[in-house]
């Protein structure tokens, strides 16, 4: 099988193969992580990049949903949840501060010691 004309230049046909190193050495050097895993196998990167555009309308459709049945907008939605998730890490602590600190906390459990994990292990 011969390899598909790129280009002629002058009467010189010029095919992938002819330019596949020096186009591998630039795609290596680019600081584009994306790029050089889609120039490594772009037929998955195709499809997994088609499957996350996917899953981001499905997310993008059910969150507009939810925000029309509680009469506020996707965006107050997605506040509102951004704030549930942290407060509801500050309710219950951290379990790796807890984990980091199980000998000083005797048979403490961990909802009983929450705030005091925080100054025992700080971030």
């Amino acid at each position: 099988m011969t390899a598909a004309t790129l280009a002629v230049v002058n009467d010189v046909t010029i095919s992938a193969s002819d330019i596949e190193d020096q186009v591998s050495t630039v795609i290596n050097r680019d600081p584009d992580p994306y790029l050089r895993i889609y120039y490594a196998d772009p037929q998955k990167e195709t499809m997994e990049s088609r499957q996350r555009a996917f899953e981001a309308r499905v997310n993008s459709l059910l969150v507009a949903a939810e925000a029309k049945k509680r009469g506020k907008t996707s965006d107050e939605i997605i506040e509102t949840e951004i704030n549930f998730q942290g407060s509801h890490a500050d309710r219950c602590g951290d379990p790796g501060a807890y984990d980091a600190n199980r000998n000083q906390m005797g048979t403490a459990t961990l909802e009983s010691v929450t705030g005091r994990v925080d100054q025992l292990h700080p971030q």
